[in-house]
């Protein structure tokens, strides 16, 4: 609801700050930059006043806010590969696309349609290797059971048969294998 909100502050925003609306000038590119960074402005504070009550902090007992250098480096030897790994597939795609983009428009347009549908089909196993990462590294351990590897399993399989049809009724024993 929240994000909700944030999302109806930008597009009107968008669209005045962009086109030089009623009393705002025309600013193009930076009127976009404007409107984006004043709804998430707005979700920041929204989710700000959610979370940052009374009730919550006798709720999960948080008294201290000060810096805890321990609990900094947990985030940190967790956090940083991640980041690392996003970092690098960004830099990848940026650069794939301004490749593409050197050589056309239409095939700007097309490669921009098929890494749409590719992000659809393996965000979900992103999403799962990240969720494996954590349960694996927590501390005291939580035990990985194989449903989740076999929902993983599931998940490849039928992205792989998205992405090649003729190969779906080759990987259809792969699913069934893993159960």
């Amino acid at each position: 609801m929240i994000n909700g909100l944030g999302m109806a502050l930008n597009i009107p925003l968008d669209y005045v700050l962009i086109n030089g609306v009623w009393v705002f000038p025309e600013l193009g590119i930076t009127g976009a930059a404007i409107a984006t960074v004043a709804s998430w402005g707005l979700i920041t504070l929204l989710f700000s006043l959610l979370i940052f009550t009374r009730l919550n902090q006798k709720k999960y007992l948080v008294h201290n806010l000060a810096f805890d250098s321990n609990i900094f480096t947990r985030l940190m030897r967790f956090g940083v590969p991640g980041a690392l790994q996003f970092s690098i597939a960004i830099f990848a795609f940026t650069f794939f696309v301004f490749m593409v983009g050197r050589i056309g428009k239409n095939e700007l347009a097309v490669s921009n349609i098929v890494l749409s549908i590719n992000s659809l089909a393996f965000m979900p196993i992103s999403f799962f290797s990240k969720a494996r990462y954590i349960n694996v590294n927590a501390s005291p351990p939580i035990p990985v059971e194989w449903g989740s590897t076999t929902l993983e399993v599931q998940t490849m399989a039928t992205a792989a048969s998205m992405a090649f049809p003729p190969f779906a009724r080759t990987l259809r024993p792969v699913c069934v294998a893993s159960r």
